[in-house]
């Protein structure tokens, strides 16, 4: 059982030995969250959808910036899977 602890560990670890599964502050993600929000307060319109589009646009930034530089696997992993479901639903 500690071996399944000790992948699960270096999994979050980052180079210097400290789990890291967030970090602040996280401009990218920040800004889709701030655009999320305030989609959801908009009536349908083209403002809303450019505000969507703005979300989606820092969500895949934040994602890529993960895949790329993320600290640990735990976050490459994360990003890569949200990066794959933004192209996803891009294609729909």
């Amino acid at each position: 059982m500690k071996s399944y602890t000790h992948k699960l560990r270096k999994f979050c670890e980052n180079k210097d030995g400290e789990i890291t599964l967030f970090q602040s502050p996280n401009i990218p993600l920040s800004g889709w969250l701030l655009c999320e929000v305030l989609g959801y307060f908009l009536h349908p319109s083209a403002f809303k959808t450019g505000v969507m589009m703005v979300g989606s646009s820092l969500l895949f930034t934040w994602a890529f910036l993960e895949v790329t530089h993320g600290d640990s696997a735990f976050r490459r992993v994360l990003g890569a899977i949200i990066l794959t479901a933004l192209c996803i639903s891009f294609f729909r």
